[in-house]
């Protein structure tokens, strides 16, 4: 019975329909808790979490083994309609991996208050929107549902952290 309790512990929370909250912070290296994720019916992922510095990164990362982001060009994201972003936090380059790319969100302040534009459309938006180079040449894209999203979120950050746009 122990057993029992411990492997259903263990496994991922679903918040809603897609976004998951998994507590197995080992998934990512630099993760210090959960992470909140999704994967889009192509098989792409998106994870938003907690770094052990305490910074929230978001990280995209492809499903086919075969397909390469070009190494020079940080893909494009966009929540709805709202603005384009293709940079971390105060305008630094995004971190660029063969599959996957990461982005620096904002940091939590003492206050209790994380100011992050993009990290605010994606707890209030209905879509993100990715787009991307690919190493092969040419472009692709993918987007990701955010219904359930604010709930993911909340439950990575905490109730008491207040998330601003600016």
């Amino acid at each position: 019975m122990a057993t029992l309790l411990l492997l259903l512990a263990s496994w991922p929370v679903a918040v809603t329909a897609q976004w998951q909250i998994d507590q197995d912070p080992e998934r990512f290296a630099d993760s210090a808790g959960a992470i909140a994720e999704i994967t889009n019916e192509a098989g792409h992922s998106l994870a938003i979490y907690r770094d052990t510095e305490g910074s929230i990164l978001a990280r995209f990362t492809l499903n086919d083994r075969l397909m390469r982001l070009h190494a020079s060009v940080c893909p494009t994201f966009q929540v709805d309609e709202r603005q384009r972003h293709n940079s971390s936090l105060n305008k630094a380059a995004c971190q660029l991996r063969p599959q996957q790319v990461e982005y620096t969100l904002g940091s939590v302040e003492t206050s209790n208050k994380l100011v992050s534009r993009p990290l605010y459309e994606m707890m209030n938006g209905t879509t993100i929107h990715y787009r991307y180079r690919l190493k092969a040449g040419g472009y692709d894209q993918t987007s990701f549902s955010l219904d359930g999203s604010k709930r993911a979120l909340i439950s990575l950050l905490g109730p008491d952290i207040d998330v601003l746009p600016r």
